[in-house]
């Protein structure tokens, strides 16, 4: 895979345009492979295992089933403004926290 095979965006080369954490019944590791490019075409694929690897040994479980929010908190930044991090797509304020 060469580097003039990836798309190239505003944060630079990608393999992928998101970001995922999926909690099932194994854990599977995601791999990206891209092929020479057709023109301007692009081609890349993401791919996974058919089975996901299981937890290992007898580790404690954690879970935040019981947790309860903690009193007083207040975040350090106030509402956010934009939609997506590039600060292009507003918020409008009826809809703001």
């Amino acid at each position: 895979m060469q580097l003039g095979w990836l798309p190239n965006t505003s944060s630079g080369l990608m393999v992928g345009d998101y970001i995922s954490t999926s909690y099932t019944t194994g854990a599977f590791g995601v791999f990206a492979k891209a092929n020479k490019k057709t023109g301007s075409t692009f081609d890349s694929a993401m791919y996974t295992t058919m089975t996901g690897l299981e937890a290992l040994g007898t580790e404690e479980q954690v879970s935040s089933a019981n947790d309860q929010p903690v009193p007083d908190a207040h975040s350090d930044h106030g509402p956010r403004q934009y939609y997506d991090l590039d600060n292009r797509i507003p918020i409008p304020p009826s809809e703001r926290d």
